[in-house]
């Protein structure tokens, strides 16, 4: 594979290998927050309620979940909410960033911002999977007044300890010497430099993790390698992080879907994490590997979630 790689990026011209991000393509829907630029796609009617969606990495964007915005599916959630797809920074075809300007706490921030300016004047209703599951619950636990809810999908490790135990990264070496040494002795700082690092990362699959048991493979608009590799790999690996403060004190009921086929964030796993909250419900999704409910069992999901705002909202 290693040979097909080097001759690939020896054959194309690099602009050839990814898709462009929003810095280079300005048809692509775009927000400006927080000193960035990210690919937002808000679907549903003007003046609804918001449901922001948190795509799992850190490194991954939103095009593997963009069958909860099923127009068709039963209690579609666009029919009376505005869904808001984003990719995060230095990811998906948001702009690209250079190793200094990405950060846990520069994805805060983002988040504090992105809220405040989609929905300025009433709470959210936030949807997180995997990694995003961990950032929804950062954030209603800091700012527990702009969240009306949230619907974690086999939410990422809370703490350090439990990330540990789960064993995320523990299934494959992501980044041996062959990619370490030609795309990080350096600062990546040029879009070359992105976008190379962004196909060898895709050319990878990094959601092939046996222990997920995915029904299939989820598809990417463009992986962020630097993020990827200083965030969801370096920083969970060394951080003794901690999301958990305030999370206790959420007022409002919280619903975690998790799959019973997930080996490493799934219905197991969760049941160890629902104590971190007041009130939280986790369901199973029988037969669902980690990404399936957000793609092949989308449909499940979204009925999932009606029934949740049905609970939550007035």
């Amino acid at each position: 594979m290693r040979t097909l790689l080097v001759l690939a990026l020896t054959a194309c011209a690099t602009e050839d290998l990814v898709a462009p991000t929003v810095d280079d393509d300005p048809r692509l829907p775009a927000l400006d927050i927080n000193g960035t630029r990210l690919h937002v796609d808000i679907r549903g009617p003007d003046g609804a309620p918001a449901i922001i969606f948190l795509h799992g990495g850190p490194g991954g964007d939103f095009r593997y979940a963009l069958e909860l915005g099923d127009a068709t599916a039963p209690g579609a959630l666009v029919a009376d909410h505005r869904l808001v797809f984003w990719d995060q920074r230095g990811s998906g075809l948001s702009r690209r960033h250079d190793r200094g300007d990405i950060s846990i706490d520069h994805y805060f921030a983002d988040l504090v911002a992105l809220v405040d300016a989609v929905s300025p004047d009433r709470p959210v209703v936030l949807v997180g999977h995997s990694w995003g599951g961990a950032y929804a619950a950062w954030y209603l636990a800091h700012h527990p007044d702009r969240v009306r809810g949230a619907v974690l999908i086999d939410p990422q490790a809370l703490t350090h300890s439990l990330y540990v135990e789960a064993g995320t990264a523990a299934d494959f070496e992501l980044f041996g010497e062959w990619l370490t040494d030609p795309l990080w002795q350096r600062t990546i700082i040029s879009p070359d430099d992105h976008a190379r690092a962004d196909f060898l990362l895709a050319s990878l699959e990094l959601y092939r993790i046996p222990r997920f048991h995915n029904d299939i493979i989820a598809p990417l608009f463009r992986p962020g390698a630097v993020v990827f590799r200083d965030l969801a790999f370096r920083w969970f690996e060394d951080t003794p992080y901690d999301f958990t403060p305030g999370l206790a004190d959420f007022p409002r009921p919280i619903t975690i879907l998790a799959g019973t086929d997930d080996e490493v964030l799934g219905y197991d796993f969760q049941k160890k994490q629902l104590p971190l909250f007041r009130d939280a419900t986790l369901v199973p999704l029988p037969g669902d590997g980690h990404n399936d409910p957000v793609g092949v069992s989308a449909r499940r999901t979204i009925e999932l979630v009606r029934a949740y705002l049905d609970e939550v909202e007035p």
